[in-house]
């Protein structure tokens, strides 16, 4: 997995820190799909990611953070959609 950073103060984005994933769950409605794997090349899926963000504390990420990214494809090619929510569990 590979996380980008962004702010809406400097309006770039950051190198990937350096994080801890302790859980992955994907949830998904699609019938077809029978193993574990196939969820990640769902049209329509919610990932809900447990990390931990191991860098330097000043930087404001520091402690455990709760992710919740839905994927949701309308089926035109190279049309994807991704909401994103996050917070930080434990500093």
């Amino acid at each position: 997995m590979e996380l980008a950073f962004s702010s809406k103060a400097n309006r770039g984005l950051v190198a990937s820190p350096p994080l801890e994933i302790n859980k992955v769950v994907v949830e998904t409605k699609e019938d077809y799909i029978i193993e574990a794997r196939e969820k990640l090349k769902a049209k329509n899926a919610i990932f809900y990611i447990c990390y931990k963000y191991k860098g330097v504390s000043s930087e404001g990420f520091a402690g455990d953070h709760q992710s919740i990214v839905r994927k949701t494809m309308d089926g035109r090619p190279g049309h994807m959609s991704l909401e994103v929510a996050s917070q930080i569990t434990k500093r």
